[in-house]
């Protein structure tokens, strides 16, 4: 997929939110799982596939890159990290998988809360220590990926944000939906700013 990652024109922002699916067993280390590596894949970004180092290199070029959901995992692995495939079957862990049988705006509603770290980036945006996310995933991060910083922990202490630590630019994954009706949500308005000010910035 090295061509795909070449099409897409990495000169002002990165927004990878993965696609619809679990990354497949074999391609993200858990050991739990016996999986054996993690292999050169494509996933969703900006309606174009891209290679899986698509997000590494935005960041060493001083590309603004936002993870988002499968995204924020995907960029945990780019990194060298590795996830857990079923989060709920870790001891400890809690159950962070929506009830799909629920109405939309139930599965995407607060969830849970995430303890944001302090002195972090994200607490920096509105200086708060804890906000209310939503979750929808089954996957999670186990190990984080060398040169990555936890900026948030769900009350389980499952890393649920991250940034790259040294990045040139804005940096920084989330795991759950910021995108689910951001402009009420002042949160989700702040981290969203931030990230085009860094895009407008790059663009300068």
């Amino acid at each position: 997929m090295a061509s795909a990652a070449r099409a897409l024109p990495l000169d002002s922002a990165v927004l990878a939110t993965g696609h619809i699916g679990t990354n497949q067993q074999g391609r993200y280390n858990d050991h739990q799982h016996h999986a054996q590596g993690f292999g050169s894949f494509s996933y969703f970004v900006n309606s174009q596939f891209v290679c899986f180092n698509g997000t590494t290199k935005a960041v060493a070029s001083g590309v603004p890159v936002l993870g988002i959901c499968r995204g924020f995992q995907e960029m945990n692995v780019a990194f060298g990290g590795t996830l857990h495939q079923k989060v709920h079957e870790v001891e400890g862990r809690h159950d962070h998988r929506e009830d799909t049988s629920l109405e939309l705006d139930v599965q995407y509603g607060p969830a849970h809360e995430v303890v944001l770290e302090r002195g972090g980036s994200l607490q920096a945006l509105t200086g708060q220590d804890r906000i209310q996310v939503n979750s929808l995933h089954s996957q999670g991060v186990d190990r984080l990926g060398p040169g990555l910083a936890v900026e948030a922990r769900a009350l389980d202490g499952l890393i649920e944000a991250f940034r790259v630590e040294h990045a040139k630019a804005f940096a920084l994954a989330v795991q759950w939906h910021p995108e689910w009706k951001a402009v009420s949500n002042p949160f989700s308005r702040a981290l969203f700013a931030a990230f085009g000010a860094a895009a407008r910035e790059r663009m300068r």
